[in-house]
């Protein structure tokens, strides 16, 4: 990140001046993936070394799993969804160990009315962080407070935790996206 010299194109290594290293080490082990992955981001954009930091924590947090794609069409009355949108998708293609179909929150990253009035087809991502990190998402004024809050609530929002990291009933606090 912070380019030396802009005319000279974002993909030269040596046309930044700073860079900011983030390892998984864990992951690369032979319990895990056993391999490492190195993904380079040309910055141009970022400023400060917190910047820095906090984009390859998220990217490590996103992509440290890997992804799971769903392809999904719906009648065109359930097109309230679109790019971006976050969605909670059960199928009998996505189980745990036990073989019971598993729930989980994907991304739509892809959105197109396929059958003009008809069909809309989606691309979903699963919205996978490490493991035990809950992704927040800021809610209206009016929402619950944690404790009050029924588990729709739970799985489209966050809170804020104390100083300890922990929400008022002890479980880990929340990554805010």
């Amino acid at each position: 990140w912070r380019q030396r010299d802009p005319a000279q194109g974002q993909g030269s290594e040596g046309n930044f001046a700073r860079i900011a290293i983030l390892a998984d080490l864990e992951a690369e082990g032979v319990d895990l993936y056993g391999e490492s992955r190195i993904r380079k981001v040309f910055a141009r954009w970022l400023s400060t070394d917190a910047q820095a930091v906090v984009l390859a924590r998220r990217l490590l947090q996103r992509f440290g799993t890997n992804p799971r794609f769903l392809t999904v069409s719906l009648d065109a009355k359930d097109r309230a969804l679109w790019t971006a949108d976050f969605v909670q998708a059960e199928t009998r293609l996505v189980t745990d160990d036990t073989g019971a179909e598993l729930t989980d929150l994907y991304q739509v990253v892809s959105a197109e009315e396929t059958v003009s009035g008809h069909t809309v087809t989606y691309d979903l991502q699963r919205a996978a962080f490490a493991s035990g990190v809950l992704a927040g998402f800021y809610m209206p004024p009016e929402a619950p407070n944690h404790d009050a809050a029924s588990d729709e609530h739970k799985a489209h929002g966050g809170w804020y935790a104390a100083e300890d990291g922990n929400l008022g009933d002890g479980s880990a606090g929340y990554v805010w996206q």
